[in-house]
């Protein structure tokens, strides 16, 4: 049964960033669900957030997770996966020196983390990932999906098992295939697919993945990589800072 929520807080792509933690303070004991989107590791060189930065951060969002375990929920972007599964594409900015103690990091947070999210907000239904489900990428692999629900999109990836669908990378990211995964999808792709009337109708999606500097809002999607934490209601999506 999906989940009814009144309010969520959405948090994009964190990266190291501190952004999320004023939002996140203000909020948490007021929204039913904060959805991290994954990404929580590898900052950009221009940002200047050190390593030691960045793995403060990651400690911290982990302890939010354990504070509220049923609350929060930490999806999985591929600047996560890279460090979980030795067979996922790595992104740009992998940390070779020290992915050890990141992949022990996130060894270590088993059980926190997962690929999607559903809720539903006066009865529009709302599917959270880090990069968006793309209609072609779901057919491909409708057989081993199912139904098209956070559950069948969660079962993708446990600690015994990540399907070798999640490593799909399409040619817009350098890869190979026509579309990516949950994880790899590009927000061009699915403006592509809205424009010739091929998107996922049954929820509305909410991802990020592609850095922008405005938040890109259609009619059956939002890619929110912008750096800043918006809240979901009855209302739609508004900045939450």
């Amino acid at each position: 049964m999906t989940t009814k929520c009144e309010q969520v807080l959405v948090v994009p792509d964190v990266h190291g960033r501190g952004f999320w933690k004023k939002p996140f303070e203000e909020l948490v004991d007021k929204v039913d669900i904060v959805v991290f989107l994954g990404d929580y590791l590898d900052p950009y060189e221009y940002e200047n957030i050190s390593r030691k930065e960045a793995f403060k951060n990651f400690d911290e969002v982990i302890a939010m997770k354990q504070a509220y375990p049923e609350k929060v929920k930490l999806l999985l972007g591929n600047h996560d996966m890279h460090y979980i599964v030795p067979e996922m594409p790595q992104s740009t900015r992998y940390d070779e020196a020290f992915a050890y103690l990141l992949k022990e990091r996130y060894a270590n947070a088993e059980g926190a983390f997962q690929l999607a999210y559903a809720c539903e907000i006066n009865l529009q239904p709302y599917l959270f990932t880090h990069a968006g489900v793309d209609l072609n990428w779901y057919k491909a692999h409708e057989q081993e999906i199912g139904e098209l629900t956070d559950e069948s999109l969660n079962a993708l990836y446990t600690p015994e098992y990540c399907s070798e669908a999640l490593q799909d990378v399409g040619f817009i990211r350098g890869g190979f295939t026509e579309y990516g995964s949950p994880v790899w999808s590009d927000v061009r792709d699915l403006l592509e697919s809205e424009g010739c009337g091929e998107t996922i109708k049954t929820y509305f999606q909410v991802f990020g993945h592609t850095q922008l500097n405005d938040p890109i809002i259609r009619d059956t999607f939002a890619c929110l990589d912008c750096r800043r934490a918006f809240l979901l209601d009855s209302n739609g999506l508004h900045e939450a800072n």
